[in-house]
């Protein structure tokens, strides 16, 4: 009978152990910069039709994006009027320390404001950070693509904003305990007899 309980009381906790960790929610900002090629004058631009130098800004990223600082950014051109959302991803990098990939994907955007001197295009979208050991599952946030100039090569800022919470695990663990303590005071009843 002691044999059965050990086996019952080992079972319980590797019940326990074995309990699939949960993916964490992507939070934080993440702000990427470089230069936008314009199909024409900001005013009246209604698309990028090309990126260069882009890069994660220095100094101004939290959350999950900390150390990306630097780490060089592939993004994919797409447009406004009319709308034309690009292959996802609009953007991806491999973070230089971690070796993970962020990559984000656009799902919505609108003008919010168009001038001869000043673009704001934000939206929603979902971003993604892949590879050996990351913890992070995919997390849907909103974003803002901005340029202050009026050329056909401009400046731009890119910025994604995440504030999620994680989400409970419907009860497994508190059942998983309750196993354990069942088989615990099982197993103390029986020793102690």
């Amino acid at each position: 009978m002691k044999n059965k309980m050990t086996i019952l009381l080992g079972a319980a906790c590797a019940m326990i152990l074995a309990q699939a960790t949960q993916a964490i929610p992507i939070n934080g900002v993440i702000d990427i910069s470089g230069t936008a090629v314009l199909d024409n004058t900001l005013g009246s631009a209604t698309k990028v039709t090309g990126f260069a130098g882009t890069a994660v800004d220095f100094l101004t990223q939290t959350g999950a994006f900390l150390g990306t600082d630097g780490d060089a950014v592939t993004m994919h051109t797409f447009g406004w009027n009319p709308v034309s959302l690009p292959t996802n991803p609009l953007w991806k990098f491999t973070d230089s320390t971690t070796g993970w990939t962020y990559s984000f994907d656009l799902s919505s955007l609108s003008v919010e404001k168009q001038t001869a001197n000043f673009l704001n295009i934000t939206g929603d979208g979902s971003l993604s950070i892949t590879g050996t050991g990351s913890p992070y599952s995919t997390t849907d946030g909103s974003w803002s693509f901005t340029i202050s100039s009026s050329t056909t090569s401009e400046k731009f800022a890119f910025g994604f904003d995440s504030e999620t919470s994680s989400v409970p695990d419907g009860g497994a663990t508190v059942a998983l305990l309750g196993s354990a303590m069942v088989g615990l005071s099982m197993l103390r009843r029986k020793l102690g007899a």
